[in-house]
């Protein structure tokens, strides 16, 4: 089995694990943001920064966003931008979404999710 993301270079672990770090990093920010040491938190977006702007980049492919389509990719981004803090992290998660929106299955699931709105 190929880690390859359709006929591209991309790794489908790579994507993942990118996916994943943004995932936990949301999930942690409100309990760091409530503790002292709220600085761990930032420094964790920057780690990470560079790996999610590659995704954004990545994300205008077709065999990429149909990978993303096949992870649901798109209610994990606007679960981000509805749930974080961090600006940037925000930026990056509406711009894929907004690569993910020139293919009509994603805009149509993307336009159906009212909390979105």
């Amino acid at each position: 089995m190929s880690d390859a993301i359709g006929q591209t270079v991309y790794s489908k672990q790579w994507l993942i694990q990118g996916l994943m770090k943004m995932i936990k990093f949301v999930q942690n920010e409100s309990n760091t943001m409530n503790s002292a040491d709220g600085g761990d938190n930032v420094t964790s977006v920057f780690e990470n920064e560079d790996q999610l702007c590659l995704i954004w980049d990545i994300s205008s492919e077709a065999d990429v966003q149909q990978f993303l389509i096949e992870l649901n990719a798109d209610e994990m981004l606007v679960n981000t931008v509805l749930r974080t803090e961090n600006r940037r992290l925000a930026e990056i998660a509406i711009g894929i979404l907004g690569n993910l929106s020139h293919n009509d299955q994603i805009s149509e699931r993307i336009a159906a999710n009212e909390p979105f709105w």
